[in-house]
């Protein structure tokens, strides 16, 4: 079992003053640079993209904000996260299993990174809650996915699983919040 620490996740910065730009989303163009997308206010069709590097033992995770369904990043230490990796037969599920120590309610995520440090899309990522195998989650054809608010309290767990569809042994991160 693995342990995972809470995370938390902040917006980009983006400018300020009377041309001021509003955050709309970012994504990980790699595993170490998170690219931020700003626009102008009043909205227009000029974005301002902004490449941010994670520190040297930092890897850039993204998830959906729940609000709006856009993508949001941070570089988190890497070890605040469970690193794992998918089968070696790219046409088998790999899973690991995860907890949370404070026990509580948190959603876990996950993103997947090729050999050359880039998100790849796999095609299904799942959630299965412990004991009992209940489906807490599925996402498919995406580089990342997020589970259900899941309770950790009582010994539960969850077990993340990703299929990848070709390729094996990939680099997957995984890592939880409130």
């Amino acid at each position: 079992m693995k342990y995972i620490l809470l995370t938390t996740i902040f917006a980009a910065a983006c400018a300020a003053g009377p041309l001021a730009e509003t955050y709309d989303r970012s994504v990980c163009f790699n595993s170490n640079i998170i690219r931020s997308f700003c626009v102008a206010n009043p909205r227009s069709n000029r974005e301002k993209i902004t490449d941010t590097p994670c520190g040297a033992n930092e890897i850039c995770v993204q998830r959906r904000l729940l609000s709006n369904g856009k993508s949001y990043d941070k570089c988190i230490p890497v070890l605040d996260l469970v690193l794992w990796k998918t089968s070696p037969d790219g046409n088998k599920e790999g899973c690991t299993t995860t907890t949370v120590k404070s026990g509580g309610n948190h959603h876990i995520g996950t993103i997947v990174y090729n050999v050359n440090r880039n998100p790849i899309q796999v095609d299904k990522i799942r959630y299965l809650g412990e004991p009992g195998e209940v489906d807490e989650g599925i996402g498919g054809s995406t580089p990342f996915f997020s589970s259900n608010l899941f309770s950790f309290a009582g010994g539960h767990y969850l077990k993340t699983c990703a299929f990848a569809g070709g390729f094996g042994n990939l680099n997957a991160y995984s890592w939880a919040w409130s």
